[in-house]
């Protein structure tokens, strides 16, 4: 072999050594035993989303799908171990992993966890500088975390009445947002009541209302509970008296009083639901200051004879009370005449608000007002009537008597000026009386009975035997004893409750007579001019009094502290003052000239006294 030949061969084994060892090589680092295959190109080209789809998840919850991401290179092969980075970009969100390296598929993935704000949401995917990714989230609100109050806590309203704002509330999820659509239950808690809207949805801005929310009917405190989703919030209110509705007086009839005499007046004050008002305010008022005067306390003080009407109010609410105070008049003359011609007046009556003057030959009755001596009326019957009933404690019915052999009674209603009935009693009537209420009417007959009648029915209650010759009979104050005089002097009382009869008073010399308050009988000798006052249980006189010689009648005030009596020839009318144990003293008189007064009546608080003239007029002494 020659050296050029040997140089070769030993250049081609070095060769193929060489081609050995880098084969060795290659193997080693991962590369392909094959001749000529290049290294995987390891740089990412893309990086792109799993899925490109809009996620959705409420408010603070995981998105519906993992956010993942597959990174390849320019050979579209995919690349692990590629870092990845996940970034929240909108929404105050959070992801689970911030960075993660693909995995043999090239994908990396994390979990995002959106944020509290309703709506789009976004988290990017950054592979170095490639463009990052962009994830989008539509976020929705959360289940309700809170009822919260808008409006309407701790109000005041009065009771069954509508508190003045509508309770609102808002229910939104742990993020403060507004929940829409989600039912709201308004129940009353406490105090009664009721409300208008007990479950309503929320509207858009997650407020519901519960419309009117009426309170209950008892003063006090009042609660409302809106619940949504198992969450409560309780509304407050206090419900307060409502206005007053009705007044009550304690008492609501008063006696009669006498003047000074105190009446303290209790008012009760309701609401409508029925609630005593403790703290009313309660004005008062009086009608007539003259009679009764009341302070701002409700203490009634009678300061003259008269009627009166006492007005309590508390808002609209008011209530009255009448007040009669028996007295005198205060004068001694005449202060009103009423003229009636030439026709002799019948005995004048009294109801409790009116006076009626009968004139016998005009078969009429004329009425006029107490209070102010007004005529209001006229009351027309169809015979003469010279004697006249009427009640002091009451409107009517009024009673007309005609004597006659057979004697008709009238039965007059007031109300209605007008007639409404009749009785005949089979005999002539002497002599009549009827109680205070009207309950009762007496009737003396010419043949010695009493006949007493109940004027609302016209029944005869019963009959008592008394004998001839009564000449004048009165019924005590308190309308249960009857009392008649007879000519010869003897007085017969009678019970008006049983019609038991006794003999109370024998060989009296007297012509006519007044019964007082205190039991004492006030007797009048006519010519003698002198008024016996006869104490019944000792059957004694214990004062006397001196008139002129030629007295009529006698009349004693409602007080007891006035005896009046007429004379004849000349006429007039004398008044003494003073009571039975220290005296009468004169008062005063006033002289009717040639004419003969008939009778002095009080009204029935003696405020007024009427005496009827033979002349054709009424006196009026106030």
């Amino acid at each position: 072999m020659t050296l050029s030949r040997l140089r070769i061969a030993v250049a081609h084994r070095a060769s193929i050594v060489g081609m050995v060892v880098a084969l060795a090589a290659a193997a080693a680092c991962g590369g392909t035993t094959e001749v000529g295959t290049p290294a995987k190109d390891t740089k990412p080209a893309t990086v792109a989303a799993l899925s490109t789809d809009t996620l959705r998840g409420a408010v603070g919850s995981a998105a519906s799908l993992p956010l993942t991401v597959t990174v390849k290179n320019a050979a579209g092969e995919p690349l692990d171990t590629i870092l990845v980075t996940f970034a929240v970009a909108t929404g105050n969100g959070s992801v689970a992993n911030a960075t993660a390296r693909t995995n043999a598929s090239g994908q990396a993935s994390t979990v995002w966890t959106l944020g509290g704000v309703v709506g789009l949401q976004t988290v990017t995917a950054t592979v170095g500088a490639l463009t990052p990714i962009t994830f989008r989230a539509v976020a929705t609100v959360g289940p309700a975390s809170a009822v919260t109050k808008v409006q309407g806590d701790v109000q005041t309203a009065a009771v069954n009445a509508n508190v003045p704002i509508v309770p609102q509330v808002k229910v939104t999820d742990r993020f403060g947002n507004a929940i829409a659509a989600t039912p709201v239950s308004f129940v009353v808690g406490s105090g009664g009541g009721s409300v208008i809207n007990s479950v309503v949805n929320t509207d858009a801005n997650g407020v519901a209302s519960a419309g009117n929310w009426r309170l209950g009917a008892t003063p006090g405190a009042n609660t409302l509970v809106a619940t949504a989703s198992s969450i409560s919030t309780t509304f407050t209110a206090t419900s307060t008296f409502g206005a007053p509705a009705t007044i009550t007086l304690t008492p609501n009839t008063i006696g009669e009083f006498v003047i000074g005499q105190t009446q303290q007046l209790t008012p009760r004050v309701v609401d409508a639901a029925g609630n005593v008002i403790p703290t009313a305010t309660v004005s008062y008022a009086t009608s007539n200051a003259a009679v009764a005067q009341v302070n701002a306390s409700g203490l009634v003080t009678a300061s003259g004879a008269g009627t009166a009407t006492i007005t309590a109010t508390a808002g609209t609410a008011s209530a009255t009370v009448a007040f009669t105070v028996t007295g005198h008049p205060g004068g001694t003359q005449p202060t009103m005449q009423i003229q009636l011609g030439a026709v002799l007046p019948s005995e004048i009556a009294f109801n409790r608000d009116q006076m009626f003057i009968p004139i016998n030959g005009q078969q009429k009755i004329l009425v006029y007002d107490q209070q102010t001596l007004a005529q209001v009326s006229t009351i027309t019957v169809t015979s003469p009537l010279p004697k006249l009933l009427a009640p002091t404690k009451a409107a009517g019915p009024l009673l007309a008597v005609n004597p006659g052999t057979t004697t008709r009674v009238w039965v007059i209603d007031p109300l209605v000026s007008g007639v409404v009935d009749s009785i005949d009693i089979a005999e002539v009537v002497t002599n009549s009386a009827m109680t205070s209420t009207g309950s009762r009417a007496l009737f003396t007959l010419s043949n010695g009975d009493l006949v007493v009648y109940d004027p609302q029915t016209r029944a005869r209650v019963g009959t008592v035997t008394l004998g001839g010759g009564i000449t004048s009979t009165r019924l005590a104050p308190g309308d249960t004893l009857f009392y008649a005089l007879t000519n010869v002097g003897v007085i017969f009382e009678v019970d008006v409750r049983t019609l038991a009869k006794r003999q109370i008073i024998a060989t009296v010399n007297a012509t006519d007579f007044a019964i007082g308050r205190d039991g004492y009988f006030y007797l009048l000798d006519g010519p003698g001019g002198v008024v016996r006052i006869f104490n019944l249980a000792t059957q004694t006189v214990i004062r006397s009094v001196g008139f002129s010689a030629n007295s009529a009648t006698i009349a004693l005030s409602p007080d007891g502290q006035q005896i009046w009596v007429t004379q004849s020839n000349p006429g007039g009318v004398t008044m003494v003052s003073g009571s039975v144990a220290n005296g009468f003293l004169f008062t005063g008189s006033y002289s009717t000239g040639v004419t003969n007064p008939t009778r002095v009546v009080f009204s029935p608080s003696g405020h007024i006294a009427a005496i009827g003239n033979f002349g054709g007029f009424v006196d009026i002494v106030r």
